[in-house]
């Protein structure tokens, strides 16, 4: 969804190849979802349901529908994962460039997020692990 509050940011997205029909998928979307849960509240308007004014609904074939989505993209969502794959693509070589003896991991994760930002992303799609020296062995440790 378009960030409403940011004028500045909606212009940049929907400049984005594919970005618009992205959106508006999105927006149907969204709303086949709320009226799934006002058929699931019993509150869908229509005075010709059950005796008991309720529907029952199944979600049995959900998991399957879902998976089956999930699989096939729409060429807008796979524009927008070309677009995320660009710019991640430059993030990595800019850290990569930016590695030297002595350098800190925050230093790279900096590096890494600044050159992300310098490509057009928006926001990074998952966290930096940077690990260096001992770190190096075990990407997901926590202090």
């Amino acid at each position: 969804m378009l960030p409403a509050d940011e004028p500045q940011q909606q212009a940049q997205l929907l400049a984005l190849p594919h970005f618009a029909q992205h959106q508006q998928q999105a927006v149907q979307q969204l709303a086949g979802l709320q009226a799934l849960q006002a058929v699931r509240r019993g509150s869908t308007g229509n005075t010709n349901s059950s005796s008991t004014g309720r529907i029952q609904l199944s979600t049995a074939f959900l998991e399957s529908t879902l998976r089956r989505c999930r699989a096939t993209k729409t060429a807008a969502e796979v524009g927008c994962l070309l677009e995320a794959s660009r710019g991640s693509s430059a993030a990595h070589k800019a850290m990569w460039a930016a590695c030297k003896p002595g350098i800190k991991e925050f230093q790279l994760e900096a590096a890494f997020t600044h050159a992300a930002g310098q490509a057009g992303l928006m926001q990074l799609g998952y966290p930096c692990i940077v690990g260096a020296g001992r770190n190096a062995a075990i990407l997901h440790y926590e202090r």
